[in-house]
């Protein structure tokens, strides 16, 4: 049987921020010996494994990892039934399953994090007592954390939980530590890579670094200094984008980018009081909702940019993602910024036909 031992003195010393010789100088021996314990070069005589154990508060049983590999399968377990939820949209119930996985297993940092991630999700009546669990959960996991990719998805979601609660200088912190994107491996692979899964991997990043550009253009429109006029110019020029890299029009996501897109541009003539204006963008809003509504599962996409890859609905919205965006574009008008065109014929038309797609009749 694998003795975890060493593996488990050096997990348990980094996790109280303590030097090798901060442990050595509790247990009385030399810094070479702790040394070579975590390198596993040798073991800790059997007399020090109680005196070691105490130190880190935990069982001898535990110190060794007798039940390391049954509690694996158990922990494996539970995250299965809790990640089973998230098919069918039941985000308190991933949370409860996993609370009581906690409770089992209270120091185990996969079930923290699946339960930070969970809450992160969850937005109910309770939504700033979630908020205040996610952040005091989370900084007992920040320092015991060593996949590089978990300590990047817990600081993104201690900076946005800080920014939802009003904390922007907190949020400001965890936001930093995050890499900027000169860093990220699918864009330095791209350099070491070759053939068609070179060829793939740019046409990823070309897809994925569009979707950013296309959201921080939205937001540079929607929170800078900037006229009407010169929002709906910036709006456009994301019309531009979409239609510069899908020159085929085999959109896939970009229908919905395309549908939220001329939503807003829409939004601005309404608020203008602009007739002709908000029924054009509002008309193009649905028709790109409907669109997306009757994508198939999954679609192959045929312009240049993108020619290798296929758009998956499942991996985008989750696998029984049930909102359509023709009935998001309904609730949305209902809004009263619309009443002033609500009678126009061509309005109720396109109302009426946003209707029939998403009652089917």
């Amino acid at each position: 049987m694998k003795l975890y031992i060493n593996d488990k003195i050096k997990k348990y010393r980094k996790e109280r921020k303590w030097t090798q010789e901060d442990l050595a100088e509790r247990l009385s021996v030399s810094v070479q010996a702790v040394s070579r314990w975590e390198t596993n070069a040798t073991f800790p005589d059997i007399e020090l494994l109680p005196d070691i154990a105490n130190i880190f508060e935990i069982s001898v049983d535990e110190l060794l990892g007798v039940n390391d590999l049954l509690n694996n399968d158990r922990i494996n377990e539970l995250i299965d039934e809790a990640n089973s939820y998230y098919s069918t949209g039941e985000i308190d119930k991933v949370v409860n399953t996993l609370r009581e996985a906690k409770k089992e297993f209270p120091s185990n940092i996969k079930i923290s994090l699946n339960l930070i991630m969970a809450l992160s999700s969850l937005y109910d009546d309770n939504r700033e007592e979630t908020c205040n669990e996610i952040l005091e959960l989370g900084s007992k996991l920040l320092d015991r954390l060593s996949d590089i990719n978990d300590k990047c998805s817990l600081y993104q979601i201690m900076a946005y939980t800080h920014l939802e609660l009003g904390n922007k200088k907190q949020a400001k912190i965890f936001a930093e530590k995050l890499p900027t994107i000169d860093f990220a491996s699918s864009l330095v692979l791209t350099s070491i890579l070759e053939g068609t899964e070179k060829q793939k991997l740019l046409q990823i990043n070309i897809q994925e670094l569009m979707i950013k550009l296309i959201i921080q253009t939205s937001y540079l429109a929607k929170s800078g200094d900037y006229s009407d006029e010169e929002k709906i110019a910036i709006f456009e020029k994301i019309n531009s984008i979409l239609e510069l890299v899908y020159e085929k029009k085999d959109y896939g996501y970009g229908n919905w980018l395309l549908s939220r897109n001329n939503l807003d541009i829409a939004r601005i003539y309404a608020d203008k009081k602009d007739e002709k204006n908000t029924y054009l963008y509002l008309s193009l809003s649905a028709y790109y909702s409907k669109q997306f509504d009757a994508l198939p599962k999954n679609l192959k996409h045929s312009s240049l940019l993108n020619n290798m890859l296929e758009f998956k609905v499942e991996e985008s919205f989750g696998k029984d993602y049930k909102d359509s965006e023709s009935s998001i574009l309904l609730e949305e008008l209902k809004d009263k910024k619309y009443d002033f065109i609500r009678k126009n014929n061509d309005f109720i038309k396109l109302i009426d036909s946003l209707n029939k797609l998403y009652t089917g009749t």
